[in-house]
């Protein structure tokens, strides 16, 4: 067996999701939200998903 690399390239077959960024507003409203809960349900992902222009994954 040779030993796993932590640190290697993803599978050729599936794709890497983009990065992505937030801007000033954004990381205000979700660190105000984080303070207040750092669990949020779906119906308040979908809420701050929508608030900043991203979906439920991103903020998950």
């Amino acid at each position: 067996c040779s030993p796993t690399n932590l640190f290697s390239t993803p599978p050729k077959n599936r794709a890497r999701r983009a990065r992505t960024y937030f801007d000033d507003r954004a990381i205000q409203i979700l660190e105000e939200s984080f303070l207040k809960e750092q669990y949020p349900d779906i119906y308040r992902r979908e809420t701050l998903a929508r608030d900043v222009g991203t979906t439920e994954a991103r903020v998950q």
